[in-house]
């Protein structure tokens, strides 16, 4: 299994050119309408070590606020 996560904010990401406005346009573009975290790619992370997952196998996970579904993200 992978997780897919949309932008979040780091110290990383900050070197990034052009993320500020990526990061800024993400929220109105998702069809959750919500940024992400860090907590939630930790989240999923456990979820995917925990039991609840122990049936799915050769998933990408996206912990992006729909942002996968929209394409051209």
């Amino acid at each position: 299994n992978a997780i897919s996560a949309g932008p979040v904010k780091t110290l990383a990401a900050s070197g990034i050119a052009g993320f500020r406005g990526l990061l800024s346009k993400f929220e109105e573009l998702a069809p959750l309408g919500e940024k992400i975290d860090k907590e939630d790619v930790a989240q999923m992370a456990l979820y995917l070590a925990s039991p609840l997952s122990k049936r799915v196998t050769g998933q990408v996970m996206y912990v992006d606020s729909g942002a996968s579904i929209m394409g051209g993200f």
